[in-house]
């Protein structure tokens, strides 16, 4: 292997530009391999970033409680009532493997009688979404995928990650990390969905999301051209390779 790597170094040095061409090449694959995602994170709610996000009212005629603090997003939505902060910066699930993700943290409901729920919204060309946790009467706990609830074994005891990626054309997976669901799908024929953090009778509790982060799947047309130019450095530095000897 050290004498593979010292035949590298020898036909490098002999060829200095074409060896630096396919070093930087080939450190340009690896980072889009690692990175090729594209991951992002929208907002960490370390500072309030409130104009990056557009107040919908989902249900009844709730105040907007947008309230950052503490390095989290901490909604104030009163009563029996939801509402969604919609990200309007440009990112949404447009492309299959695109995926949204938030920390959601639920420590407690605040009426036993109504619920308090928080999560993910999602809005296509007619239809919304909400993919939330949730607490309701007698103090059950529940996952919700759009309108599909499945009830957990027990309260959350700490933050669950929920992560909402296209898997196909139509086909959107959900999982909540550590819950020990399976992902649940729902579907939507719209181009794109937008997304932002949903929030239900929060009011009074510690409810809180952190973290919001976008990946998005990188465009064919970038690969293309890295190994393009990876194939072409290859090529040139065969053949004066094979003048030499």
């Amino acid at each position: 292997m050290k004498d593979a790597l010292r035949g590298l170094d020898n036909l490098t040095g002999r060829f200095p530009a074409a060896g630096k061409s396919m070093a930087a090449l080939t450190g340009l694959l690896v980072f889009c391999s690692t990175t090729g995602y594209g991951q992002v994170i929208l907002d960490d709610f370390s500072a309030d970033h409130r104009s990056n996000y557009d107040f919908v009212k989902l249900f009844a005629d709730p105040s907007d409680g947008w309230a950052v603090s503490s390095g989290a997003l901490h909604p104030s939505i009163e009563g029996n009532a939801s509402a969604t902060w919609l990200w309007n910066q440009g990112e949404k699930l447009s492309a299959v493997g695109d995926s949204v993700s938030i920390s959601i943290s639920l420590p407690g409901g605040a009426d036993p009688f109504l619920p308090t729920s928080i999560g993910l919204f999602l809005l296509g060309d007619t239809d919304g979404y909400e993919i939330t946790t949730y607490t309701t009467l007698g103090g059950a706990w529940y996952y919700n995928v759009a309108g599909d609830a499945h009830q957990a074994a027990s309260p959350l005891s700490g933050p669950v990650q929920l992560t909402i990626q296209r898997t196909d054309q139509t086909e959107y997976t959900c999982t909540f990390s550590g819950s020990g669901l399976p992902g649940i799908t729902f579907f939507d024929s719209s181009d794109s969905l937008r997304f932002g953090p949903f929030a239900a009778n929060t009011t009074g509790t510690s409810a809180a999301l952190d973290n919001f982060t976008f990946t998005a799947v990188p465009e064919p047309s970038m690969y293309a051209a890295v190994f393009g130019f990876l194939a072409l450095a290859t090529a040139v530095i065969r053949n004066r390779t094979s003048r030499r000897c």
